[in-house]
């Protein structure tokens, strides 16, 4: 008898930290909270290309035009998260692994209309969807009764005309469930009916505690488990300021508090190149820093859990602490949907980005930073995430536990 198929369908064809988590987070909790939903369905990983990111313990991608001719209108189709909607083929094809050089060249001829126009028709041919918009599917391109679910997404569709607005307005319209993660994306979509939940990843500190880490990142887990040290991340796009102030300031940081600095890739995709910067800064202050690389999920996953403090740019960094109830400043105002996601769903003074100097003044004293009502919040977020898993749950046919 042939199960019914869920295609877990998102994009993490190449290694960034929040995006490959999504789909592993989804199974797993299906897994322990709906454990007949697993056993009577079939549960793909699908991407826009093939993919095997296994070294990083990141699930290996189908191509999506792949999946497609196999599907029936008794699967489900889910958008796993992530800043999609409604994120075009070619910026998605900047993000794909290649040399930075190279990638640093394709970003700047970008921003040239004749070029980007180019670059969408190469994008379209290299990595070949049914619709485009990839990450909205077009309920036309699949069989009737396919059921279509957006799993806690983040965008919007301001760059789009009346014609593609209408357009893709009607394919989110006819989605089974419509859940977005922060108030940000829930506003850009005025009109259309949604349900408003945390990030799904969110729920990570139901599922894996240090038992989990002690096996699945033993190395980190062993090495840095009894030592003092906050994290900090930043992308070389992101970092608003100079690296010799922000080396300064974590310099500081860990005088005051008698502690390490983290120097902690997160973004490892085309366009995010943490790594890059982070070496850098770490010459600028060994004597305070440690610095990992090619780190795999889980080992990312416990240096943030294991820390005092998070600083950085990326969303899912901060929803790691957060989730385990950490510390958390996010860097840069201008990193709107980190900002926003914070303000809606963190407690202050947590709840916004700063510039470096102000995280330096908050930062001076780690142990005065608030945490019960940090773990508080920790909790109810993680209530509202597992609320919109069951109801996910109960649409693809098992009824929460």
């Amino acid at each position: 008898m042939r199960k019914n198929k869920i295609v877990l369908f998102g994009a993490y064809d190449r290694y960034n930290y929040g995006d490959n988590l999504m789909p592993i987070v989804f199974l797993d909790y299906m897994k322990k909270y709906h454990p007949d939903l697993v056993a009577q369905s079939e549960f793909v990983y699908s991407s826009i290309m093939a993919s095997d990111l296994s070294r990083y313990q990141a699930p290996k991608t189908i191509p999506i035009d792949d999946v497609c001719p196999s599907l029936s209108n008794q699967d489900a189709l889910i958008v796993v998260g992530g800043e999609v909607l409604c994120a075009s083929n070619s910026t998605l094809f900047l993000h794909m692994p290649r040399n930075k050089t190279l990638n640093d060249l394709l970003t700047k001829l970008n921003r040239r209309p004749v070029f980007r126009d180019l670059l969408h028709l190469y994008a379209r041919h290299r990595c070949p969807i049914p619709w485009d918009f990839p990450y909205v599917p077009d309920p036309d391109k699949l069989p009737a009764g396919l059921k279509i679910v957006y799993h806690t997404v983040g965008g919007h569709l301001n760059d789009l005309g009346p014609a593609k607005r209408q357009e893709i307005t009607g394919r989110l319209n006819r989605s089974a469930i419509l859940a977005v993660r922060d108030n940000r994306t829930k506003d850009h979509l005025a009109g259309i009916p949604t349900t408003l939940a945390p990030d799904s990843v969110h729920i990570i500190s139901d599922l894996y505690d240090d038992t989990f880490f002690a096996e699945h990142a033993e190395k980190m887990y062993r090495t840095y488990r009894n030592e003092r040290y906050f994290c900090f991340q930043a992308s070389p796009q992101k970092m608003p300021e100079d690296i010799q102030s922000v080396a300064q300031v974590l310099r500081d940081i860990c005088q005051k508090n008698g502690c390490k600095v983290m120097l902690l890739p997160i973004g490892y995709a085309a366009g995010h190149d943490d790594a890059f910067l982070l070496r850098e800064l770490q010459s600028l202050i060994p004597e305070v820093a440690f610095f990992e690389d090619e780190l795999t999920l889980w080992e990312i996953m416990f240096l943030i859990k294991n820390s005092l403090l998070y600083i950085g740019t990326s969303l899912h960094g901060a929803i790691t602490a957060l989730s385990y109830g950490i510390p958390h400043f996010g860097l840069n105002k201008k990193i709107v949907k980190l900002n926003d996601f914070l303000g809606d769903w963190s407690v202050a003074p947590f709840n916004q980005n700063y510039d470096m100097q102000t995280i330096g003044e908050l930062a001076a004293d780690l142990s005065a930073l608030p945490s019960e009502a940090l773990t508080a919040r920790a909790k109810l977020n993680n209530q509202l995430v597992r609320q919109h898993f069951d109801s996910v749950a109960t649409l693809l046919g098992q009824g929460g536990d």
